[in-house]
């Protein structure tokens, strides 16, 4: 089971949320969900860095993928998609790219509930959970883990919300 992390490992993403809920799902033996982390930033060092201190065994990082393609071919090859878990103004009041993708990618998304999720977004389009809470973010992941149905139906949904909403006119 595939939990996809994509992006600029940037402060707003909060990478430590995600790294903390990793050890989460591994201290419950789950043992078969590998969280894969794509991009590169000024968190990574310290993402890799406190995933070694936690000795997870369910973390990979791949680095920078050099093209578009390869970074859509993870994706479409994960369960779900991570957005961002950061407490800050930014957060509260952005949507990161990575969203739209995950949409694109027609993959179950999981981010933190803010005013600017809750306005962009329906609640059959993600699981949203508190920013900065990693064992909440663990509930959602084994969540839609042991619940094929709503992982399908949230993937479908967000799919479909990326096609109607976040699609330039045509000209």
């Amino acid at each position: 089971f595939r939990v996809l992390d994509q992006g600029m490992f940037i402060p707003v993403h909060r990478g430590k949320t995600i790294v903390d809920a990793a050890l989460e799902i591994q201290k419950r033996g789950i043992d078969d969900v590998e969280f894969h982390f794509v991009g590169k930033g000024q968190e990574e060092a310290k993402m890799k860095e406190h995933a070694k201190t936690l000795q997870l065994t369910n973390t990979i990082f791949h680095g920078f993928l050099p093209t578009l393609n390869d970074v859509a071919e993870m994706a479409r090859q994960a369960d779900v998609g991570l957005g961002m878990f950061q407490k800050s103004n930014k957060a509260h009041f952005c949507m990161p790219h990575k969203v739209y993708e995950v949409f694109a990618s027609k993959v179950a998304l999981i981010t933190a509930e803010t005013p600017a999720t809750k306005e962009m977004l329906r609640d059959d389009v993600a699981l949203f959970v508190p920013s900065e809470d990693p064992k909440a973010l663990a509930d959602a992941i084994q969540q839609l883990k042991e619940d094929e149905a709503l992982r399908k139906r949230i993937a479908e949904n967000g799919y479909r919300l990326f096609f109607e909403e976040f699609q330039p006119p045509e000209i």
